[in-house]
């Protein structure tokens, strides 16, 4: 019945974020899932926030508990009063009849329709419920569940960090070329001042050579003018 109303996929057409920090943990409290999955969250050193919905998860009213905390998760996205960004939807170990509260249909209704990625960690390696089937990703236990999220968060800052290398190398690349050319063009601008200053030196050099010649040459003409002058003043003399 699933299958054939797609819902199957539904769940895991949703996206997962590439930092997927903002975490509903739905669970029983106290048990060694719950611990499980706490301690690698809290051990990976990241900022990961949890938000812990406390259910039962085998029972009698356990399938009910567990779609009223997907309902509670579901309200709060659609109506942004809580961001999550993924559930983990997570229980240990137990005998098969343990287990079945994840084979209920409306439990697994209720994750096909959650509107954020639901990863599943139920049970041991060898068991699989209808929950993992509808589930956006089914893992083997709840450490490992935890553990996606943590890898992803960690691929997304290591490429971070590679990008911002890249980055830097890129623009120490550009501005040692900048500089190379910058000393270029000074270079070149000196060269050209310092031909420019020898030119006009040389030119300078020939003036003031020019100028005692041009000097006496004009103080002689100043001379034989007033000898001359003097000469026609004497012969006009009585």
């Amino acid at each position: 019945a699933l299958r054939a109303e797609g819902l199957l996929d539904a769940n895991g057409s949703r996206p997962l974020p590439a930092v997927p920090l903002r975490v509903a943990l739905i669970t029983s409290t106290g048990t060694a899932a719950h611990a499980d999955v706490t301690a690698e969250l809290a051990g990976s050193g990241l900022a990961f926030s949890v938000w812990l919905l406390d259910v039962r998860t085998q029972g009698a009213d356990a399938a009910a508990q567990v779609v009223a905390a997907l309902g509670r998760v579901s309200d709060a996205v659609r109506t942004a009063t809580r961001a999550v960004d993924a559930v983990l939807l997570v229980r240990g170990g137990g005998a098969t009849t343990d287990l079945a509260v994840f084979d209920d249909e409306a439990l697994a209704r209720a994750v096909a329709a959650t509107p954020v990625p639901v990863l599943t960690g139920i049970g041991h390696e060898t068991d699989r419920s209808v929950a993992d089937e509808v589930a956006h990703t089914a893992l083997k236990t709840p450490t490992a569940a935890a553990g996606v999220l943590v890898h992803r968060v960690r691929t997304y800052l290591t490429r971070l960090d590679q990008a911002w290398d890249a980055t830097r190398r890129a623009a120490l690349a550009t501005t040692a070329e900048a500089e190379r050319r910058l000393g270029l063009r000074t270079n070149r601008i000196a060269r050209g001042v310092d031909r420019t200053l020898r030119s006009h030196g040389g030119r300078l050099d020939q003036a003031q050579g020019r100028a005692p010649r041009g000097a006496a040459r004009a103080l002689q003409r100043a001379d034989r003018d007033q000898v001359g002058q003097a000469a026609r003043a004497r012969a006009h003399e009585p």
